[in-house]
């Protein structure tokens, strides 16, 4: 079973992964097929970047939460 680390590193493969591909894509911008594939993978790695930026978020409040419960 994943933990929330594994997920959270895999989003953030996910977003390396989409912005390397994006900068490989636009190198062929002339091509109307690169311009609409660039167009999805951007959407795409916005998607997995504001997945990863609120899963941080969440997994910041929890061990905060944790502390704040400690005697």
């Amino acid at each position: 079973m994943s933990t929330l680390k594994d997920i959270l590193a895999a989003l953030q493969a996910a977003v390396c992964a989409g912005d390397a591909a994006g900068d490989l894509i636009a190198d062929h911008s002339g091509d109307p097929f690169a311009r609409i594939l660039l167009q999805q993978t951007r959407l795409a790695t916005a998607r997995h970047r504001e997945s990863r930026d609120m899963l941080r978020a969440a997994i910041f409040a929890s061990k905060k939460k944790k502390q704040n419960s400690l005697p």
